[in-house]
């Protein structure tokens, strides 16, 4: 048993719960003060080591963050692109926010696909003004559903040929 006292803290709060959780939510009462992500990285780590957390999502553009699991997946290799484009808000000026990133992919380099830790956003990318815009991103689903509907049509109209 940790002898942490945040770690302790968090046990006798799990071991208080009638079942495991399999979603912990941590929040913080204002932006902009490094103690609360810090804190959150803290037992963050403590989350996944012990008790096999395996996804952290913050308060940040959900589609930026897929930039950063892509990094902390191993699937880009620039660090700070991904702090300059990964996060709303200027989140990603946050030295916590970097430290979780550089573990995150720490993390997943020395354990398996299924011990992998991904990350999310969870803010529509749309929500105010400091979120991009997303008209890029509506712009290619609509390219990709035209791309399906028409792989759809060939094959509708190649299985009635051979009918």
């Amino acid at each position: 048993m940790s002898t942490d006292p945040l770690h302790f803290a968090l046990e006798n709060f799990l071991a208080s719960l009638p079942v495991p959780p399999q979603l912990l939510a941590l929040g913080e009462p204002t932006h902009g003060l490094e103690v609360f992500p810090a804190t959150r990285n803290h037992l963050f780590r403590y989350l996944v080591a012990k008790h096999g957390f395996r996804s952290v999502a913050l308060e940040s553009d959900v589609l930026s963050g897929l930039r950063v699991n892509e990094y902390v997946l191993g699937k880009s290799d620039s660090l700070e692109e991904v702090m300059a484009s990964g996060f709303s808000h200027g989140f990603g000026t946050y030295q916590a926010n970097r430290e979780l990133v550089v573990w995150l992919r720490e993390w997943n380099r020395h354990h398996t696909e299924a011990e992998a830790v991904r990350f999310y956003g969870f803010d529509a990318p749309m929500e105010n003004f400091w979120a991009a815009s997303p008209r890029p991103n509506l712009l290619a689903l609509v390219v990709v559903r035209k791309i399906l509907q028409a792989t759809f049509e060939d094959s509708v109209a190649s299985s009635s040929l051979t009918q």
